[in-house]
């Protein structure tokens, strides 16, 4: 595949970097699951380009502009319907916890919502 994209790292990162094509990208949002080190000869030889997001911190003052700028985007492209999220599973408010069980042990695919009524 052309791109991971890692929220976790960890244990899950480093079994997703085998699955990148030649050229590929991994994008490292987050390291929840911590940070496995990584040999440089692991990117250099793939010609792999690892991608590091920061989620608002070092933009300072700027931080809730981009913020609010982001969501505006996101917004529109749903309203164009240009971006339709892939929602798998309704579940009621006492099934919470399950459903979180469910997205913390990587079963879920696509969006899990809640429903409140």
């Amino acid at each position: 595949m052309g791109g991971v994209v890692g929220g976790v790292q960890g244990e899950a990162g480093r079994r997703g970097r085998p699955l990148l094509a030649v050229e590929g990208r991994h994008v490292m949002a987050g390291h929840a699951g911590g940070l496995i080190p990584v040999h440089p000869n692991e990117f250099y030889l793939q010609n792999w380009t690892l991608v590091g997001v920061c989620m608002a911190s070092g933009y300072g003052a700027q931080a809730l502009q981009l913020e609010e700028d982001a969501h505006a985007a996101l917004l529109s492209l749903l309203e164009q319907g240009r971006y339709r999220p892939k929602v798998t599973r309704v579940v009621a408010l006492e099934d919470v916890p399950a459903a979180l069980r469910d997205l913390a042990e990587r079963r879920v695919i696509g969006r899990v919502v809640a429903s409140l009524a």
